[in-house]
């Protein structure tokens, strides 16, 4: 026989853990670097570029080399939010399996 009050009890407790993971994700952002620093990218949990930190020492660069170490940074940024991305969903995960009875 199905008990009601404990299915109800794990519906809550699944719909509190995608709540909570919907707003974590909400913020979530990755950072990443050019190799030595003179660049600083922040992305969002969606990957769109929401910050970009550009160092005065890269003015004397030449534009390609600029270009490179941007895109550097921004795929590292990226590549960072991707694992707590993953992170997130990994624990989402748990708490629904913590529920499954």
């Amino acid at each position: 026989m199905i008990d009601f009050e404990e299915t109800l009890r794990r519906a809550r407790a699944q719909r509190d853990a995608l709540d909570d993971a919907l707003s974590s994700l909400a913020g979530l952002r990755g950072r990443g670097a050019s190799a030595e620093g003179q660049i600083v990218a922040e992305v969002s949990a969606r990957g769109t570029l929401v910050g970009l930190e550009i160092g005065d020492a890269v003015t004397r660069l030449p534009a390609h080399k600029v270009s490179e170490l941007i895109l550097e940074a921004i795929s590292q940024a990226a590549a960072a939010a991707a694992e707590s991305r993953l992170a997130h969903y990994a624990e989402l995960s748990r708490a629904f399996s913590a529920t499954d009875g």
